[in-house]
């Protein structure tokens, strides 16, 4: 994202550069805290003060009858098939996990049982037994992730015999 400097701001703020450069530069506020921090910092007291005198003061009773009047649609209440469909995902998402750690572990694991080997004959280090931590990493979140789907199989389990229950 192309971040615009403090001088191009002072620029926007005295309304010196084209309409097009200043549409572009507006927009860009949308999206940047950075640039609408440094923005603000260009705005001073005397600034505000004139604002002030411009908002009548009744703009916030205005607004607030406005806001009263919004008519708000009714909460969608979600079906059994809607819920199904969540737990469906969220069961392929953490098998998708499971695949792609393995993936990785396996992958990982075999350079790390290289590298002891490389490292052996170099003469620069010492001779030690290297702990294969990235298996024992792998090996952890496999457990973590089978535990997950348990738990997830167990949940639905228990929400169905309610369900049925009733």
């Amino acid at each position: 994202m192309k971040h615009y400097d403090h001088v191009e701001w002072i620029f926007y703020k005295n309304n010196v550069l084209s309409e097009e450069k200043m549409i572009e530069m507006e927009e860009h506020l949308y999206y940047c805290d950075e640039c609408l921090e440094t923005f603000l910092s260009l705005i001073d007291e005397n600034e505000v003060e004139e604002a002030i005198k411009l908002i009548s003061e009744e703009f916030t009773n205005k607004i607030m009858d406005e806001i009263e009047k919004v008519e708000y649609l009714p909460r969608v209440r979600t079906n059994r098939t809607n819920r199904r469909y969540k737990e469906i995902l969220t069961y392929y998402i953490a098998v998708a996990s499971v695949t792609i750690v393995l993936t990785v572990g396996g992958f990982f694991t075999r350079l790390v049982d290289t590298v002891p080997i490389v490292v052996q004959s170099s003469p620069i280090v010492d001779n030690k037994e290297l702990p294969n931590k990235v298996a024992d990493i792998s090996g952890k979140i496999v457990n973590k992730t089978s535990d997950f789907i348990n738990r997830i199989e167990i949940s639905n389990i228990k929400e169905d015999g309610n369900e049925r229950k009733k």
